[in-house]
C-alpha cells in the first residue's frame, strides 16, 4: 500500500493494444468483478455515507462524469485505480489476490481501520 495515498499503478502488460473484443475469459471475469465492487461501493456510499454521485466523485477525487458513467454502466472496462479511489472514498481497502491454481485474480474489499 503506498504511503502517499496515491493509487497504485496496476496494469496488464501487453494488453494496451488489444481491443476489448480480444479479451479472454479471465479478462471478462476481472472486469465483471470490478463492476461488482463498484456496485458495492455505490451502495455503501448511499446507505452509510448518504452521498450522491457528485459527493462520491468529490470525495474520491474523480470527475463527476467518471462516476456517472460507472453508475450508468457506460464504462465497460473501468480502470483499477478508479475503483481503488472509490473504495478509499468510502473507507475501504482494496486487496488484490491471485489464486495460483487457476491463475485468476480476485479482488476483495476490507474496511479501513
Amino acid at each position: 500500500m503506498p504511503k502517499s495515498g496515491k493509487p497504485p499503478r496496476l496494469r496488464v502488460v501487453g494488453r494496451e493494444e488489444m481491443k476489448p473484443s480480444e479479451f479472454g475469459t479471465a479478462d471478462a471475469l476481472y472486469f465483471r468483478e470490478l463492476h461488482r465492487l463498484v456496485d458495492q461501493v455505490f451502495t455503501e456510499a448511499d446507505q452509510r455515507c448518504g452521498w450522491n454521485w457528485s459527493q462520491l466523485a468529490e470525495s474520491a477525487g474523480l470527475a463527476y462524469a467518471t462516476v456517472a458513467n460507472l453508475g450508468d454502466r457506460r464504462t465497460k472496462w473501468p480502470q483499477f485505480r478508479t475503483v481503488w479511489r472509490l473504495c478509499k472514498a468510502v473507507g475501504w481497502d482494496l486487496i488484490v489476490k491471485s489464486k495460483p491454481k487457476s491463475k485468476r485474480t480476485t479482488l476483495k474489499l476490507a474496511k479501513s481501520a
